[in-house]
């Protein structure tokens, strides 16, 4: 019987590393919302063709480990990094609980709002290259929309 399960084994040269030196900057948003993250290189290269060539190429900053993405969401980028870090979208903001005691305007507002940061974030991903990213947002759009669907 075939083992239908990703095999954990990799190749060594795929490993990240969590070396100080191995750390960016990425500067995001524009001057009255810039928010500067620390992260890891190989996290952002292993995933993101775009960041492979930024860091490859002259679209850092010269001589420094850093990026700029000054016409990005400082919160759709916190997004992104939950996902490559975490591999899940924290976007739900209320409990079912919670959601029960709204009414439907406030409930389609934030449905709305979810589905916004949703496509945000698929623009991103597709931006950076990320297939695994784009798949992701878009499942969670349709899973949002069979949410909103079930409830009407």
């Amino acid at each position: 019987m075939a083992n239908s399960h990703k095999s954990m084994r990799v190749p060594r040269n795929s490993a990240a590393s969590f070396n100080t030196s191995a750390k960016l900057i990425v500067k995001v948003g524009s001057t009255a919302n810039r928010q500067s993250l620390t992260v890891h290189e190989s996290f952002l290269t292993a995933r993101s063709e775009f960041f492979r060539r930024a860091m490859n190429g002259n679209w850092r900053e010269p001589g420094t480990q850093i990026i700029n993405l000054l016409d990005d969401e400082p919160e759709i980028f916190a997004l992104y990094l939950n996902f490559v870090y975490k591999n899940g979208l924290p976007t739900i903001a209320l409990l079912e609980e919670e959601f029960r005691t709204l009414s439907l305007r406030e409930v389609l507002h934030r449905f709305h709002k979810e589905h916004e940061t949703m496509f945000k974030l698929y623009i991103l991903a597709e931006k950076f290259q990320d297939g695994m990213a784009n798949d992701e947002a878009i499942t969670a759009i349709f899973q949002l929309s069979h949410i909103h669907d079930s409830d009407q």
